[in-house]
């Protein structure tokens, strides 16, 4: 946060949006996150009571705005997935939904569904243990 006589000149300046994209700040995105989502400070959402937007809350809420910013539509930040000195630094990783390909063997072996069909998914087995993800 940049300081000037006064108090914050910018409060959740770039140095708060840098700071929250390194990845051991991932819980704070979400808290923050979700704060927005319910329209509630961050204080309020970790401690409870009423909402009341103090100087950190506000900060990091426009951090968060900038960091968000300042991501590619991929995700990855900006700054690195488009710097041409990253070329050949990126590895794709496929990974397969189970569920939605269940979903889409259904919709291509059963043929044309009705206007306003659904197909639902569920675990058939919730209880199988599975291997973790490497």
């Amino acid at each position: 946060m940049e300081r000037r006589r006064g108090g914050l000149r910018h409060p959740g300046g770039p140095f708060l949006a840098a700071a929250l994209a390194h990845p051991r700040w991932g819980l704070l995105r979400a808290q923050l996150r979700t704060a927005r989502a319910n329209g509630i400070p961050l204080s309020t959402l970790l401690h409870g009571g009423r909402p009341k937007w103090r100087r950190t809350d506000r900060a990091l809420q426009v951090a968060l705005t900038l960091y968000e910013d300042s991501l590619c539509t991929c995700g990855h930040p900006r700054d690195r997935a488009w710097n041409d000195d990253s070329d050949g630094h990126w590895e794709v990783a496929e990974h397969i939904c189970q569920a939605c390909a269940a979903r889409d063997r259904a919709r291509t072996t059963e043929g044309k569904r009705p206007d306003g069909s659904h197909v639902g998914i569920y675990d058939a087995d919730p209880d199988r243990e599975l291997r973790p993800m490497a």
